[in-house]
């Protein structure tokens, strides 16, 4: 009947499927995974406590001390978070994650008869510093698009991860130097990022 003929005719077009596309933010992948892989060994690589430094209730402490740093400068960054989204603010917490990431190793090198307060300093300031590199990588973050922060995330995780572990099969003064070097590469990528004259 004519109410059910266009049920008989074969579709003339069949939909498509959507092609996945990606566009892979390498740099940001690049600086990410070298912030994850500097959190990870801050927190538990034995490298960063030489031998007879400090014993083990005092290593959790300055660890806790460290963490507890972290979270509180980050409600600090956010209370002037204005600032921190100007251009003037991400230099200022570039700088202050180069300056103050790095205590944490520093803190590593003092004599064993240093007081405890100065690891306590260090690290608090090495977790400051790490808080405003998590923030320079956040602001980058909400930039991509969805896929963008999957593939980024996920990838910084695991590059990140193997990170960490490479420095357990190094020699401990290699380990602790490239440990050290960790914030300062990802503060360097994270400059190359942000500049407007290079996208990749």
């Amino acid at each position: 009947s004519a109410d059910t003929a266009f049920l008989k005719k074969e579709p003339t077009e069949r939909s498509q499927p959507r092609a996945f596309t990606l566009r892979i933010p390498v740099l940001c992948v690049l600086g990410f995974s070298l912030y994850l892989g500097w959190i990870f060994c801050l927190f538990w690589s034995p490298a960063l406590f030489p031998a007879g430094v400090l014993g083990d209730v005092a290593i959790h402490a300055v660890r806790m001390a460290m963490t507890v740093a972290m979270f509180a400068a980050y409600v600090a960054f956010g209370l002037f978070a204005r600032f921190f989204a100007s251009r003037r603010g991400e230099v200022a917490l570039r700088g202050v994650s180069l300056a103050c990431c790095p205590l944490g190793c520093v803190a590593g090198l003092l004599p064993g008869d240093v007081g405890l307060a100065w690891h306590f300093a260090l690290w608090v300031a090495s977790g400051i510093g790490s808080s405003a590199l998590l923030l320079v990588w956040s602001k980058k973050m909400v930039e991509l698009n969805r896929k963008q922060v999957i593939f980024t995330g996920s990838s910084a995780f695991l590059a990140g991860s193997f990170l960490f572990v490479a420095t357990a099969f190094m020699p401990a003064g290699v380990a602790f130097l490239s440990i050290a070097l960790l914030p300062v590469a990802s503060v360097a990528v994270a400059c190359l990022d942000f500049s407007p004259a290079l996208s990749f």
